[in-house]
């Protein structure tokens, strides 16, 4: 799995694809104006690439770390999970708890609500599978189909799985997952 902020030249992106079965893009906000302040970029080139990798068959899971007072309004998420959910119901959404460290010391951590709010406007605008990044219990993947818990996540470890193959052992229904 690659994880990229999601600026890659077409002629890179054609060879990313031949190469790579998955990525991680980090999807840092859902307006150009923050993207030009705090990234010093744009944000179009960014969704152009989720798009085509989605497109290409890549298995594509998006993080976005949530800081107070600069990227959690409902309307900030709302598009973000709208532009993913347009894309497939099956497009994984990591929404991160941000934490104050090193050169960004302001603002405080982001409250574990703001996270809670975006795990369901993810989930309301149809995305199967939202996670709370950052945040204990919040990282176990479900059956969509009926909600048996196929796998269980501590930290980064992977605790049980409750799978056939890409399937889950309750009901059989298909889990868009990469097995190793």
């Amino acid at each position: 799995m690659a994880v990229t902020s999601g600026y890659i030249t077409a002629e890179a992106r054609q060879a990313f694809y031949e190469v790579m079965d998955a990525a991680n893009v980090d999807l840092k906000a859902w307006r150009d104006e923050f993207y030009r302040k705090t990234c010093k970029g744009r944000i179009e080139p960014v969704k152009e690439s989720i798009r085509r990798m989605h497109a290409a068959g890549v298995h594509v899971e998006v993080t976005t770390l949530i800081v107070t007072g600069e990227n959690d309004s409902p309307d900030e998420l709302k598009g973000i999970a709208g532009f993913l959910a347009s894309l497939s119901p099956d497009l994984v959404w990591h929404v991160s708890r941000y934490h104050p460290d090193f050169e960004m010391s302001e603002p405080p951590p982001t409250p574990l609500e703001t996270i809670l709010r975006a795990v369901e406007i993810g989930r309301a605008a149809g995305l199967r599978f939202v996670y709370g990044g950052n945040v204990a219990g919040m990282c176990d993947t479900a059956c969509p189909s009926c909600g048996a818990k196929v796998i269980e996540r501590r930290g980064l470890s992977m605790v049980s799985m409750n799978l056939h193959g890409a399937a889950c052992a309750k009901c059989g229904a298909a889990i868009p997952i990469i097995l190793a």
